[in-house]
């Protein structure tokens, strides 16, 4: 190819990123971005040739759009590498006082935090992003199409982050008014994240049926649609909930079918990935199963350390405690063992937490579950 060709290639190429993260093959764009088009566009840009037919600005715009999906595309995998990226668009974004771009690079480090499990950066974020937009974020007047975006995944992020605190108090009325806002400014995906969120208070509401019900619209709707995330969230959710409405190897087989498609090359969500092994051991638990169970939070110790996904890091050191514990419970020649590899569990969950995501709800559930097992060893005299 010719050095125009090669960057018309790279121009097509870089055209196709939206469509690509619509539907939430976020793996095939780090891959096209990586290897296909920063490089020529950063070529093209360090050395500019005066026989372009191409305009040098719209190259330069075409660059900055490329690091913006990719920001995307690593939040949404849960990838650390996004605050790398995300600083460099900060340091362009300055350089040429380009407003908006600020704003939606807030928005891609808000939602990075979340998936770190820094839930108070991720709300200070969130508040800056407020205080910008001062009488635009009630006035829907004032708010072109890049703003509502930045409003709808405002809100998203504000609720993701109640979620895995479990703040529900007024949650649900947020989530109606997230929803009609989100239908109302054209964004159907994010409509129905947030119609799928509302079964998530149902079953956390010990109404799991009903959550499923709603779990199951969502799906056929995200899978009509292709589009990935929204099916990943739902069959998690369903996957969930079915360990109550049915039984753990109903959710196993679910879970099972999710993580396949989390994994694909084109997808490769680790955050998902992630969240269905931890799913997965639970439910491996529920049947005994503890090799599987073991396997399972082995595979996700590694990648939740290597992306820095510190809560989900946490969450898992508490489902490896309650194994040890059950198996703890058990007469045999390892009993004391398993005691103890419980309390160094739960202890590893609750410094994180302590450290780095302040959870309440977990550091809660973790005192909990270290009290009733302090309390077994009390009463059968074990030392730990």
């Amino acid at each position: 190819l010719t050095p125009s060709q090669e960057l018309e290639g790279a121009m097509i190429k870089a055209s196709k990123l939206p469509s690509l993260l619509n539907i939430g093959n976020c793996g095939e764009v780090v891959n096209l971005v990586d290897n296909d088009i920063l490089p020529i566009l950063n070529n093209h840009i360090s050395k500019p040739r005066l026989d372009k037919t191409i305009p040098m600005g719209f190259i330069y715009d075409t660059w900055l759009r490329v690091y913006l999906a990719l920001a995307t595309a690593l939040a949404l995998q849960g990838n650390d590498r996004v605050f790398e990226i995300v600083s460099l668009l900060f340091t362009i974004i300055e350089k040429h006082k380009i407003k908006d771009e600020n704003l939606v690079c807030k928005v891609k480090l808000a939602y990075a935090n979340t998936m770190k499990g820094d839930f108070a950066k991720s709300q200070e974020l969130l508040s800056d992003i407020k205080n910008c937009l001062g009488t635009e974020f009630i006035d829907l007047t004032t708010l072109n199409s890049e703003k509502t975006d930045i409003m709808n995944y405002y809100h998203l992020i504000d609720v993701i982050n109640k979620f895995h605190k479990k703040e529900f108090d007024g949650i649900q009325e947020n989530l109606f008014e997230a929803t009609i806002f989100a239908g109302d400014t054209g964004n159907e995906f994010v409509k129905n994240i947030f119609k799928t969120l509302l079964g998530k208070i149902f079953y956390e509401t010990k109404q799991a049926k009903r959550a499923i019900e709603i779990y199951n619209e969502e799906v056929t709707y995200f899978a009509n649609k292709k589009l990935a995330m929204g099916a990943l969230l739902a069959w998690y959710l369903i996957a969930e909930a079915t360990i109550v409405t049915e039984n753990a190897k109903n959710s196993i087989e679910i879970a099972s079918q999710a993580l396949e498609i989390a994994q694909n090359p084109r997808i490769n969500n680790s955050y998902f990935i992630v969240l269905l092994k931890i799913l997965l051991a639970k439910a491996n638990t529920e049947l005994s199963d503890y090799e599987s169970a073991k396997i399972n939070l082995e595979s996700a110790i590694i990648l939740a350390k290597k992306y820095d996904m510190h809560d989900l890091m946490s969450r898992i050191y508490l489902v490896y405690g309650k194994q040890y514990q059950d198996l703890g419970t058990i007469q045999g020649p390892n009993q004391v063992e398993y005691l103890k590899g419980a309390v160094k569990m739960y202890k590893k969950a609750l410094d994180i937490v302590l450290t780095t995501t302040r959870n309440t709800y977990l550091k809660t559930k973790i005192e909990e579950q270290t009290n009733v097992l302090m309390s077994y060893c009390s009463l059968n005299g074990f030392n730990i």
